[in-house]
């Protein structure tokens, strides 16, 4: 830390209320009974009758709820606009659209149900907020007045999981200009039927493993240049939802382009603090593949990468701390069409990111071209593969070689958290998991290149990855019910650890789905 550096805690005060907030999940769902007669008579009471009504009310109702249990706080976005609701049946199984909202939303409204908010621009810091709702206190008594507990909520066992978009366009809506993706739809076949299995049984295994994170102790820093303002966004907590375990995949325009693995709160969550995570009360360890995509670039040339380094500087050898901006130009390089929108992406990129963690960077942006033309020169043989828009058919890859190790470690019972292109998973299971990555690599690198009619052999000790060690979790445990008592072989780290509640009634209940969302207020370090 500079001497010069001065650190200031943020308070609750300092963020707005309406960007705790996450969006509708129209797929929110129940099977039980209790739930059932609580929605109908609630629908009663809005004069809302119908089989669809009713079931398009649950939909809303149950998320209202949902989100409620797991933050008081907390609001659900939705959209006032037709245009934002899908129209696709596949990805919106229960036909929720702007019109169903708007009912149901008004309706629980007017009975004092829920608290909304139309959404606005602040004019001061043009911060766009869209339109929020929020359960009153008044509807989750008549929820469980009703008998309704969170155990009973879930979402729709179909809900897709396999995803089809087009490419990104940019459309006017109103006066601004925005980036659209829209979702596309389908027919099924093998392949698409095949990996919709490998994606639910997957998520079968995950919704049945107890995940947590131990916050205790943890100072979640954000480092900026002095004498920059931080927006009001940048000085909100971070928030982590462990209820969002589920996992989807995207591809774009076809299933031969992108298909990476989304969705589960540990995708989001920063680098040092997916160590802190636990599974099953147990440390955790992640394995990432090393520049996985110019290993996958030189195989396609039937070449090896061998002990070049990557990005031109070793990762503990870099005074001048350049290592990240080669880093940044090669990745996106490789998804452009030229130099010149490689180097705008990037100089913007960099823009932001060097005034919020200047710790990391130079005090200039460096010459950009210089480093480019350098990158080009010192990988010399897939220079051809550098700014030609091959990025989605190396997260096809990338991707492929995910769905293998998860698709082996599902089949094990072996629960691991998929980061991209890395691993987190017990440390029990690290070896199992350390040997499957690698295999994985060989079997879908070797497969893809041969049919791309390239000659290329690979062994296992060849293949790369880095380890990071978890630091939380439980040092050894067991739970034995004896005479009614839990029993432990050991504490549970520490008295305040912030998960230790969550965790003993797991042992208890053996309930594995944690609607909680995690806060932690972030500590602003200016340089």
């Amino acid at each position: 830390m500079s001497s010069k550096s001065v650190i200031i805690e943020v308070n609750d005060s300092q963020g707005k209320k309406y960007r705790n907030y996450r969006p509708l999940n129209v797929h929110r769902y129940s099977e039980n009974r209790r739930v059932a007669v609580a929605i109908r008579d609630l629908c009663g009471l809005m004069d809302y009758r119908g089989y669809l009504a009713e079931k398009q009310a649950k939909v809303l109702i149950l998320d209202l709820y949902h989100c409620y249990k797991g933050d008081k706080k907390r609001y659900i976005q939705f959209y006032r606009n037709p245009n934002f609701y899908e129209s696709i049946q596949r990805y919106n199984w229960f036909g929720i659209s702007f019109k169903v909202v708007k009912n149901i939303t008004d309706r629980l409204s007017e009975l004092g149900y829920v608290e909304m908010k139309k959404g606005f621009r602040d004019e001061k810091t043009d911060f766009r907020v869209g339109s929020k709702m929020k359960a009153e206190k008044a509807l989750i008594a008549f929820l469980e007045d009703h008998g309704i507990e969170p155990k009973m909520i879930t979402t729709w066992s179909d809900e897709e999981v396999i995803i089809l978009k087009e490419k990104t366009r940019k459309e006017r809506i109103g006066k601004k200009v925005v980036k659209l993706k829209p979702k596309k739809d389908y027919l099924d076949n093998k392949l698409t039927i095949k990996m919709r299995k490998v994606v639910t049984d997957y998520n079968n295994l995950i919704g049945n493993t107890y995940i947590d994170i131990d916050t205790h102790g943890y100072r979640y820093v954000r480092k900026f240049k002095a004498g920059h303002t931080p927006s009001e966004k940048q000085l909100d907590p971070l928030r982590i939802d462990l209820s969002r375990k589920r996992s989807y995949r995207v591809f774009t325009e076809n299933f031969e382009s992108g298909g990476r693995w989304y969705g589960p709160w540990w995708q989001s969550c920063p680098e040092e603090l997916r160590r802190r995570i636990i599974i099953e009360g147990e440390h955790v360890v992640e394995f990432d593949f090393s520049g996985l995509h110019i290993h996958l670039l030189y195989a396609l040339k039937g070449l090896k990468l061998g002990d070049k380094e990557p990005y031109i500087i070793p990762k503990h050898n870099d005074p001048a701390k350049l290592r990240r901006i080669y880093k940044l130009l090669m990745l996106t390089s490789v998804n452009c069409k030229s130099d010149q929108e490689c180097l705008a992406a990037v100089e913007d990129q960099l823009t932001d990111e060097m005034l919020e963690d200047p710790d990391n960077y130079p005090e200039q942006i460096p010459n950009l071209e210089q480093m480019l033309k350098e990158l080009k020169e010192h990988h010399d043989p897939i220079s051809d593969f550098i700014n030609k828009s091959t990025g989605l058919k190396l997260q096809a890859l990338d991707s492929s070689i995910a769905e293998e190790v998860i698709k082996n470690m599902t089949a094990q019972k072996i629960p691991i958290l998929c980061v991209h292109d890395s691993f987190i998973c017990k440390d029990s299971d690290s070896e199992v998991v350390h040997i499957a990555m690698k295999q994985a690599f060989v079997d879908k690198v070797s497969e893809y290149v041969k049919a791309k009619g390239v000659e290329l052999s690979l062994i296992l000790e060849e293949i790369e990855t880095t380890e990071a060690q978890g630091k939380g979790g439980i040092i050894s445990y067991y739970g034995k019910k004896g005479n009614g008592i839990l029993r432990f072989a050991s504490s549970i780290i520490t008295l305040g650890s912030t998960y230790r509640k969550r965790y003993l009634l797991y042992l208890a209940k053996k309930d594995c789905n944690i609607n909680h969302v995690v806060k932690i207020n972030p500590i602003i370090e200016y340089i």
